[in-house]
């Protein structure tokens, strides 16, 4: 290999190491990254890692799911433990498999509808308020991504869930994301993308398609947009 090609090639690992994409769950050594999402009308999640090597991290965090058609909120506070299992560094690209696993404990509130029993008479009498139900237990998270990146496209494909012995939240996500250039190193990076995530268990089934447009640089990281459906979706990450 030329030099001038090996130049480039670890110049474009460089930058591709310092501009780590959204939900890679280890970034640097001894870093701490702080992330957060917002997906209207399906759920909340804040985040807090620290990664005393690039090869994994430890740390918590909060996600709360909004009633999708259910009656059925579901709070939960949760540590976890992220593993960086294989990366490739090639000439001008890099790749990266993530496992995570952890525990917590969850809040979920049950409001039953307030629909009159046909087979009672009440004469047009009120109708008895709706018993609602809240109970707390120990839950498990468990996950994993691949992607794959370079300085003009992004792959990649994650599955978390959050589950107990009452309860499954699960979300798949597949993300494709396109530069309009090729960013330099402390330079701004601009990425188009299109991003579906399928929701699964106790809450009501769905699949969004979002359109998003991200930003980053550094070790500051941001991306907003909407659904196909108009529902607003966005994430923020600040690593230090």
């Amino acid at each position: 290999m030329k030099p001038s090609r090996l130049l480039a090639g670890c110049a474009a690992v460089a930058v591709l190491c310092a501009a780590p994409a959204w939900a890679r769950p280890v970034l640097f050594a001894d870093s701490t990254t702080v992330m957060a999402e917002y997906c209207a009308d399906v759920m909340k999640d804040a985040q807090l890692f620290y990664a005393p090597s690039s090869r994994w991290s430890i740390g918590a965090g909060h996600m709360e799911l909004d009633d999708t058609g259910r009656n059925h909120d579901h709070r939960e506070t949760y540590g976890r433990l992220n593993l960086l299992l294989k990366r490739w560094n090639l000439e001008s690209a890099q790749a990266n498999v993530f496992v995570w696993g952890g525990a917590g404990r969850s809040s979920t509130t049950i409001t039953p509808s307030a629909v009159p029993d046909p087979g009672e008479h009440n004469h047009g009498g009120p109708v008895p308020p709706a018993e609602t139900r809240t109970f707390d237990e120990t839950t498990w998270n468990s996950g994993g991504q691949v992607d794959f990146e370079t300085r003009r496209l992004y792959l990649s494909a994650s599955s978390d869930a959050h589950y107990s012995t009452t309860f499954l939240h699960r979300t798949d996500n597949l993300q494709v994301g396109f530069a309009p250039y090729a960013h330099e190193v402390n330079g701004l990076a601009t990425w188009f993308i299109v991003s579906a995530s399928h929701y699964d268990g106790d809450i009501e089934e769905n699949t969004q398609v979002a359109l998003l447009l991200r930003f980053f640089k550094k070790r500051f990281w941001m991306e907003a947009g909407a659904t196909i459906e108009g529902q607003p979706q966005a994430r923020v990450m600040l690593a230090f």
